[in-house]
């Protein structure tokens, strides 16, 4: 009784003593709940721990620990040869502007190699993935949706798959929409702001251009995510990979010191 006759002889204090008390409950909520989703909650895909994100380290450049993205002839002698891997892909955001009738607007863009939603074990509802010939440059004319925007633009027509639309202003045909729920994954090497804010709605077939194909080394722009073949140990693919670079820095006739990290 005595602390309530207080808290009434100091309106201010009481106000400010509730105002601390719904922070602190609303900070302990906030932390369970990323909590819960990152660290109790299992990851939406299939057996997640063997999905990892390739990247890598220069210990020559850059703070301790840093990682770098991958370069596109890492990517494809990574693909071709790393036998510990059973599946590995490319990823890239961007925006751009989405016109199928209506308002244009502007969308979250995930550029992704063919066999991506697989990969994770979230394949298109609706139509299906993007093949190998549409990784080429000329011939990547075609999109996926995600199911949110299927929805909100598209009212849910499956009709949508095989209709045309323009996507800065070059026309993309819609080959596949995206099971309700898929999340792109907030791959935590890629850029914290985009990682925050990023929701990709359309998906883009990954096209690397005629520089990076010719760059042994440089041009790293790319981030990497794989699933390590059953029975195969993390130590033993990095070993592929990393002979994998060096072949290549050989190749271009270059001294550099970079290994390869694999992370969860």
């Amino acid at each position: 009784m005595g602390a309530i006759r207080a808290l009434r002889r100091e309106p201010g204090f009481a106000w400010l003593a509730a105002l601390m008390l719904a922070v602190g409950i609303g900070a302990n909520t906030a932390i369970f709940s990323f909590v819960n989703a990152v660290l109790l909650q299992p990851l939406p895909y299939a057996e997640p721990e063997r999905l990892f994100a390739l990247r890598g380290v220069m210990p020559a450049v850059g703070a301790p620990g840093e990682t770098i993205p991958v370069n596109a002839r890492t990517f494809l002698e990574w693909r071709d040869t790393a036998s510990n891997l059973e599946k590995i892909s490319v990823l890239y955001l961007s925006t751009a502007n989405l016109n199928a009738g209506g308002e244009p607007e502007q969308v979250d863009i995930a550029h992704v190699s063919p066999g991506f939603f697989s990969m994770l074990g979230a394949p298109p509802l609706l139509g299906r993935e993007f093949t190998a010939q549409e990784e080429e440059r000329g011939h990547s004319g075609v999109a996926l949706l995600s199911d949110a925007l299927w929805r909100r633009r598209f009212n849910a027509d499956p009709s949508v798959v095989g209709r045309t639309v323009e996507v800065d202003g070059a026309p993309h045909t819609v080959v596949g929409i995206l099971p309700r729920g898929f999340l792109f994954p907030r791959v935590h090497t890629l850029d914290a702001m985009q990682r925050n804010t990023v929701r990709p709605q359309l998906f883009l077939p990954a096209a690397f251009s005629p520089g990076e194909l010719k760059n042994l080394t440089g041009m790293r722009n790319w981030n990497v995510v794989a699933r390590l073949k059953p029975g195969a140990s993390r130590e033993q693919a990095v070993q592929q990979l990393d002979a994998a670079r060096r072949r290549l820095i050989a190749l271009a006739g270059e001294d550099l010191e970079e290994r390869t990290v694999m992370i969860p």
